[in-house]
């Protein structure tokens, strides 16, 4: 029968292998973060150079024309073509009725 000892093979861990890896990983982090950070300074200088505003809002903020302001004119235009005539396709010949009467009408077909 074998004499089995307790404890480990201290051939199956490198320790030295293992924290040169490591560090390695580490290395290759820190040197992208590095590339990034100079390409977005070098991006952003490029840009100011060439005349390009940075950070200045889209043309409808500027205007004074917020997301809010923009879906309530919406709503009024949909709610004034949803309740007056006028043409759907005037090529084809083809109206519009008001949502109301188009339902009574509907109501009235079936």
């Amino acid at each position: 029968m074998p004499n089995w000892k307790a404890g480990f093979e201290p051939r199956d861990v490198n320790v030295r292998l293992i924290v040169l890896a490591g560090l390695g990983i580490l290395g290759v982090g820190v040197l992208i973060q590095a590339v990034l950070a100079s390409a977005f300074l070098f991006l952003s200088h490029a840009r100011a150079l060439h005349g390009q505003n940075i950070g200045v809002p889209p043309s409808e903020f500027r205007e004074g024309r917020h997301p809010r302001a923009r879906l309530t004119e919406y709503r009024r235009k949909m709610r004034r073509e949803l309740s007056t005539f006028g043409w759907a396709d005037r090529k084809n010949g083809k109206v519009r009725i008001p949502i109301d009467q188009a339902m009574e009408k509907f109501a009235h077909d079936q």
